[in-house]
């Protein structure tokens, strides 16, 4: 049996390489009862965002316990390309990265750096004293001879049970997608239509060009890309592709659009209207 600080499966990376696709959904809402929620109802993974929301990093150690004992895979998604707020994050025991607005070969290597161990990359090895190692005293993480928490091997299993997605959502990302490939080596990517429609000037070609590009490049480099449900992508699933449900506060906000617009319907058939 594995000691309790030694690295979990990363379920996500397991079902991109054994099937079935894996789900996932972001998380912008401050609840961790929500996680819980998702991890009922079958979703793989979540994001929580440090990009968009006002999530404290006590917030997202809150989220990411919930989806451990939910059987979820936590990713993170960091503000920006950020050596100390990914260190941070990762301590906290996320199994996976998100980055946005990645853009060129540089972004790539500064990822590696982030997220990696030596030799990999420049990652700070907290040792016993983080919560990804359950604070395990330095007697009980040598105990073990054939797993020990100070060793290559403890650091390539670390290494190894981490996932990243890279989102593209410029045209400086577009253009250097493959070296962005070759040299982040991602597990997937995903289209940032919406940044990507602002820095073209919400021109529809152009957008519609540039999501056919990552789609074609992703597919023909064995890279995963992220599909959408809801409303249905028009590109075809093939094996590494991820399944996206959105984010649960849009979903929320559908939901209780249509329950408001249905009251105020029975109101008005009941000649109650204001």
């Amino acid at each position: 049996m594995l000691p309790t600080y030694w690295p979990k499966e990363n379920r996500f990376r397991t079902m991109l390489r054994e099937g079935p696709p894996p789900m996932m959904m972001y998380i912008a809402l401050d609840s961790v009862n929500l996680v819980e929620m998702l991890g009922a109802y079958g979703v793989d993974a979540v994001i929580v965002d440090f990009e968009h929301t006002a999530t404290t990093l006590e917030e997202a150690s809150n989220k990411i316990t919930a989806a451990e004992n939910a059987g979820i895979t936590t990713f993170v998604r960091p503000s920006h390309i950020d050596f100390a707020e990914t260190g941070r994050l990762l301590t906290l025991g996320a199994q996976g990265v998100v980055y946005s607005m990645v853009s060129s070969e540089e972004d790539a290597e500064a990822i590696n750096r982030a997220v990696y161990y030596p030799p990999l990359g420049e990652r700070g090895f907290a040792g016993p004293h983080g919560r990804y190692a359950r604070w395990t005293g330095t007697a009980a993480a040598s105990e073990d001879p054939d797993y020990k928490l100070f060793s290559s091997k403890y650091i390539e299993a670390a290494n190894d049970a981490l996932a990243k997605i890279f989102i593209i959502e410029n045209p400086a990302g577009v253009e250097n997608l493959e070296k962005i490939l070759e040299i982040g080596k991602p597990d997937a990517v995903q289209f940032g239509a919406a940044d990507f429609a602002v820095s073209v000037g919400f021109d529809q070609a152009k957008v519609a060009a540039a999501k056919k590009r990552i789609y074609n490049v992703a597919r023909s480099n064995g890279v995963g890309m992220v599909l959408t449900v809801v409303p249905p992508d028009d590109q075809e699933y093939y094996p590494g592709c991820i399944f996206y449900g959105g984010v649960e506060s849009t979903v929320i906000s559908d939901a209780m659009y249509d329950r408001v617009k249905a009251v105020r319907s029975r109101i008005s058939e009941l000649g109650l209207s204001h």
